[in-house]
């Protein structure tokens, strides 16, 4: 969510913005493998789902769901796998 607000910052020609939206665009391609795939949510403990006490966190989910909507209405994302299109992304 930090990442794609600053980028609101840097102008179009700063020369770490492409860097930047790439390390952005990575990340989000990463979240992408760690959706709960029935609840669509994601974890407390990304990459260990079923490790015990580990629960569906609702916070860090719409933060990233804010992530996918901003970076794709800006045009840092493809449209069609971050927003609404993407019945697992229904933002």
């Amino acid at each position: 969510m930090g990442m794609v607000d600053v980028l609101n910052y840097f102008l179009k020609n700063n020369f770490k913005r492409p860097k930047l939206i790439n390390i952005f665009k990575n990340l989000c391609s990463s979240l992408l493998n760690y959706q709960d795939k029935k609840s669509h949510l994601w974890y407390l403990i990304l990459d260990k789902p079923n490790k015990k006490g580990n629960y569906l966190e609702s916070s860090a989910s719409a933060m990233f769901m804010y992530a996918f909507a901003k970076g794709a209405l800006k045009g840092y994302l493809e449209k069609s796998i971050y927003l609404l299109q993407n019945k697992y992304l229904m933002v």
